[in-house]
């Protein structure tokens, strides 16, 4: 059987790492990169001459004509989406985006009706302490959960333009929606701060509060100079989980190692996770599985999440996901 064709358009620090996997894939082969930068293929050029590298991603489409593109960072805008769309190729989108959720909700009804699959980048639903979370949340009845994601602004590489808030929470949110279902309403603070160098001119401070009938799930962003953090904490009434992209394991409410937990380091829990993923969209591909069965009313869900964040640290009041979704007649 023949691998399935795929072209990524977009660069950034984990390029060599898609790169890598699907060089070492015998169910998907890497036809091509697009980036917007003139000199980013000179390296890659040298060291993987089978792969084509381009700066146009229109020239790119026609050129190599791949199944599946890969939109890693949106620089192109929603016509040439259409037109991957149009000319009948599956398509992964890899949040946040520029157009938000009307853009995608658009997107889901334009795939739809020319039967073509459109897909949502959403790898830290592989990560191994994130499977192992929801196990334990099944059995758990769940008080409240709290995430914390600490970064440089200079090391930051979003997606989009002007999402930064959503490139922060997008993976937090998606896995409490997975847990906890969605939220009734969402409140929501930022702050903004000046830097303390020249470096780091501005500090972003944001606090989601999800509001559900009988729990909240806390979680909040934060920005500023130092090494990267993510933390997801869940707690029930006897006991938490620590649930960490950097360091995948499990404790008991006193801290305790628990027996069945495993350490990651950093780049093998990310690696894994993203072979896991491509694995699954293959399986979807081969099966002809389309936008609706690919999770995205999931996706949809967090992007409400997140347009109520907005109105909500505009208004300074709770919002209503049911108002969101009516005003963006979802």
């Amino acid at each position: 059987m023949e691998p399935i064709t795929l072209s990524i358009v977009g660069v950034d620090r984990y390029t060599d790492l898609l790169i890598e996997i699907l060089r070492n894939s015998d169910r998907m082969k890497l036809a091509s990169v697009c980036g917007q930068e003139a000199s980013f293929s000179e390296r890659y050029k040298q060291e993987y001459p089978e792969i084509g590298f381009y700066n146009d991603p229109r020239e790119m489409l026609l050129r190599d004509k791949p199944d599946i593109i890969l939109l890693w960072k949106d620089f192109c805008g929603r016509e040439f989406i259409k037109s991957v769309v149009k000319a009948g190729k599956w398509c992964i989108l890899r949040p946040p985006l520029s157009g938000g959720l009307s853009f995608v909700n658009e997107m889901i009804a334009y795939s739809a009706k020319n039967n073509v699959g459109l897909y949502i980048w959403s790898p830290w639903l592989s990560i191994p302490s994130y499977q192992c979370a929801n196990d334990w949340c099944m059995e758990k009845q769940i008080r409240s959960c709290y995430a914390r994601v600490q970064n440089s602004l200079i090391d930051m590489e979003l997606p989009a333009k002007d999402e930064l808030m959503s490139a922060i929470m997008y993976p937090h949110i998606l896995l409490i929606q997975k847990w906890m279902g969605l939220p009734q309403q969402v409140y929501c603070q930022q702050r903004y701060f000046p830097g303390h160098s020249p470096e780091d001119r501005i500090q972003f401070f944001g606090l989601i509060d999800c509001i559900y009938q009988k729990s909240s799930a806390i979680l909040t962003a934060c920005l500023n100079a130092g090494p990267l953090e993510e933390e997801i904490i869940i707690s029930s009434q006897d006991s938490q989980i620590q649930a960490n992209l950097n360091q995948a394991k499990l404790f008991s409410c006193q801290g305790k190692l628990l027996d069945e937990s495993r350490l990651y380091p950093r780049n093998e829990a990310r690696k894994a996770a993203y072979q896991s993923h491509f694995e699954r969209i293959w399986q979807c591909y081969m099966e002809e599985q389309t936008s609706t069965d690919f999770e995205l009313k999931s996706h949809l869900g967090i992007m409400i999440i997140l347009e109520a964040a907005k109105l909500s640290s505009k208004t300074g009041q709770p919002e209503d996901l049911s108002k969101i979704a009516e005003l963006n007649e979802i």
